[in-house]
């Protein structure tokens, strides 16, 4: 995603649990916590660390009365991190680029976290523009739409991605041909999900008390042939060729809270 700013704070995932802790923030979704196992004087003495740390990057400083303050921008962003609305992305072309990031949405602003390439533990954060605009631009995120002589669902029962991932290729293929698909229709979908030429994946994640609710949906593509698998209520997954208008209904679910109708008009509708 585009930042608003090219602004962007090089954290640590020991930094970034000091400061949400210190604004006594909310878990945030997505992030660990790295003293799990540790003793309580073990992490003092690594807070003593990671203060210094931080008031050597400006991240904090002295105020007038000893305290500590926060440089306001990442202020902001954390505290967007400690909002109920978020969405993980991931997404691989067939030209092998890569991303990944969680994004933590607030009306007014959305903090990005991505990993720092080549640095265990370590992370980004940025901040990006307003929910309606950063929302927006997610519509963008997968592939558009290509011609295709065959549309075709299959709804499985007591499913989700991540046991649908992990079933054999033959169960993945009979799940399909008991939906109804016929063999060479199913033999092109498990193969896509298998080779994966190219694909991407948008979690949504919502709190609701101590618990965190989530939908995913995910592309992929082998050759010329893309389709989606989609977390419907009810614990079941919808496998079936790529429909634009099924990833914008995605979309629409989660930013129409925050832009109302957001995500009109992108992608067309199907006659």
């Amino acid at each position: 995603m585009n930042d608003i700013n090219e602004i962007a704070y090089p954290l640590t995932e020991e930094e970034l649990f000091f400061l949400t802790r210190m604004m006594s923030l909310k878990p945030v979704f997505g992030a660990n916590d790295p003293y799990k196992g540790f003793l309580v004087d073990e992490i003092e003495e690594r807070y003593d660390v990671i203060e210094k740390d931080l008031l050597a990057k400006l991240y904090l400083l002295k105020g007038e009365d000893g305290g500590l303050e926060m440089a306001p921008l990442l202020g902001a962003c954390l505290l967007a991190c400690g909002a109920d609305d978020g969405i993980q992305l991931a997404k691989r072309t067939e030209a092998g680029r890569v991303y990944q990031a969680n994004l933590y949405v607030t009306p007014n602003i959305v903090a990005e976290i991505t990993p720092d390439d080549g640095k265990e533990g370590a992370l980004v954060i940025r901040p990006l523009a307003s929910a309606e605009d950063t929302l927006g631009e997610l519509f963008g995120f997968f592939p558009e739409e290509a011609p295709t002589k065959r549309q075709w669902a299959v709804q499985l029962r007591d499913m989700d991605m991540e046991e649908w991932a992990a079933l054999p290729v033959q169960e993945q293929s009979n799940r399909l041909l008991a939906g109804g698909l016929d063999p060479d229709a199913a033999f092109e979908a498990v193969q896509a999900f298998r080779l994966r030429d190219s694909q991407g994946a948008m979690r949504k994640w919502k709190r609701e008390a101590r618990h965190w609710l989530a939908a995913g949906i995910q592309y992929v593509g082998h050759g010329e042939k893309t389709f989606l698998a989609s977390e419907q209520p009810g614990r079941s997954l919808r496998i079936e060729t790529y429909k634009v208008k099924t990833v914008d209904e995605f979309l629409s679910s989660f930013a129409g809270r925050f832009v109302g109708e957001a995500g009109a008009g992108a992608g067309e509708e199907e006659e």
